[in-house]
């Protein structure tokens, strides 16, 4: 029964299954996210500097400015299959450790449907992306009134999504959404984006304005068919796939011998990390 349930499960469980499988590097590892802070709602990596999925992070900023050697990436689209697996969690403090460089950061909200960048962080939704659409003609004071930012993290601004249209494929898919990326880099260093699932059109359409894709699996929970099939998808639109971030890694013993090892140990007292090369371990304070 026990080896039936485990050839039936076509979940990824490994990052040698997801680079084999999506043909593309893993380029950050992120733990499942236990906060102490008593606010629930912010961006984590300002809350918890110190805690080791901000040196993860960390590893993943580092990775994604590797990938732009030849060409420094502008625009960076941040999706995945589903909307369980953390892409906005995901977007948010990849942003925030972007920005912790000194890099001017703009974190935008492009999930039309059901967005989440203002919730996790604890924002207002009044305005955002959809007005710079209905104002374009105005866009540097526009532009002023929908962003937003955070305490501590004074390089980056934050458009959510404003109030939803009735069609927002055809609003991501127009000119106008082309012009808005092109302003929007005249007044930052990168641009991370949030999208809908990549299995909504939405997705795909942003992908093929943007310098570069990120894909979030989660691993024991994303299917690898899907996940194959949706990341095929964005590479005949024409999307350049940067790699996979691998989110929400369960800090459990069958991780730990499931590939995940230079990950651990995660307990209260060491912090591990390095991905590709031997760990360092570190008391914690």
């Amino acid at each position: 029964i026990v080896i039936l349930i485990e050839y039936l499960d076509d979940k990824f469980k490994t990052p040698e299954e997801i680079e084999e499988a999506l043909q593309s590097p893993v380029l950050g590892l992120i733990a499942e996210i236990e906060s102490d802070s008593r606010d629930p709602k912010g961006i984590y990596i300002s809350q918890e500097p110190r805690s080791p999925v901000s040196e993860a992070f960390r590893s993943l900023r580092t990775n994604l400015e590797y990938t732009g050697m030849d060409k420094p990436l502008k625009t960076v689209l941040v999706t995945s299959i589903g909307s369980d697996e953390g892409k906005t969690t995901i977007a948010v403090n990849l942003a925030g450790v972007l920005s912790q460089e000194g890099k001017r950061v703009i974190l935008l909200d492009a999930d039309l449907r059901k967005p989440q960048v203002h919730q996790l962080i604890g924002l207002n939704n009044r305005i955002g992306l959809t007005d710079l659409f209905k104002n374009y003609h105005s866009f540097d004071m526009v532009v002023d009134s929908v962003s937003q930012n955070v305490e501590n993290l004074p390089n980056l601004k934050i458009i959510t999504s404003g109030s939803l249209p009735p069609n927002p494929t055809e609003l991501l898919n127009s000119e106008l959404m082309l012009k808005i990326l092109e302003k929007l880099k005249e007044q930052s260093d990168i641009i991370i984006i949030d999208s809908p699932p990549s299995l909504v059109a939405d997705a795909q359409i942003i992908s093929t304005k943007v310098d570069g894709v990120l894909f979030v699996v989660r691993p024991g929970f994303t299917q690898t068919k899907p996940a194959m099939v949706s990341v095929e998808s964005l590479k005949r639109s024409g999307a350049k796939m940067l790699g996979v971030v691998v989110n929400r890694i369960p800090r459990n013993r069958a991780y730990y011998y499931g590939g995940y090892q230079h990950y651990y140990p995660y307990t209260r007292k060491y912090y591990a990390y390095s991905y590709g090369q031997k760990s360092k371990v570190a008391h914690k304070e």
